[in-house]
């Protein structure tokens, strides 16, 4: 029962691509064609003149009727049981991005949200890279969609950077992404 699942301590490396050549297994793409949408999204990692790596993610979402949504999932567990993971001992999420100017979003997906409801916080990006900091108190549900539950930190199975709710075309990079005390 996925009730009794424990959480287990989290670890940094769950977000850390410094030293990554490729995706590993936990940190994956996801769009709305299981649920028939046809958005698409692809994942690298790519390594900048400073010897630095980023994730760039590029693709399309397509609205079809309320569907339309693509991102990149990081399951903080690092195993295939997915976990939930504690992440109390932190305050906020930091990372660096930089994009096509378009809105994307940073959702953390808990195992007590079973309706897709999932906490969320958009941000914007521009061409030059930016430091986003965003205070867990900030991450929130939509109010107008589905059960509303508070933002429980022990019960967290994934952080994902999410293109959704218009059509438009998916470039941004993503770096140094890690937990705030």
């Amino acid at each position: 029962d996925e009730k009794k699942m424990q959480a287990i301590a989290y670890k940094a490396a769950a977000l850390d691509i410094s030293k990554m050549k490729k995706l590993p297994a936990y940190i994956v793409t996801y769009t709305d064609s299981q649920a028939g949408g046809t958005s698409k999204i692809n994942a690298k990692i790519i390594k900048d003149a400073s010897g630095s790596n980023y994730v760039h993610l590029n693709g399309k979402v397509v609205m079809k009727g309320y569907l339309g949504f693509a991102g990149l999932s990081f399951v903080l567990s690092m195993n295939p049981k997915n976990n939930p993971v504690d992440i109390r001992d932190f305050k906020s999420i930091a990372f660096d991005v930089r994009g096509n100017g378009e809105t994307y979003y940073l959702l953390f997906i808990s195992s007590l949200v079973k309706d897709y409801n999932f906490h969320f916080i958009s941000f914007k990006t521009s061409k030059e890279w930016q430091t986003i900091k965003i205070p867990f108190s900030d991450i929130k549900q939509n109010p107008y969609y589905g059960k509303q539950i508070p933002l429980d930190l022990k019960t967290i199975k994934a952080i994902n950077f999410s293109a959704a709710f218009k059509a438009y075309d998916i470039d941004v990079d993503v770096k140094n992404i890690h937990l705030v005390k």
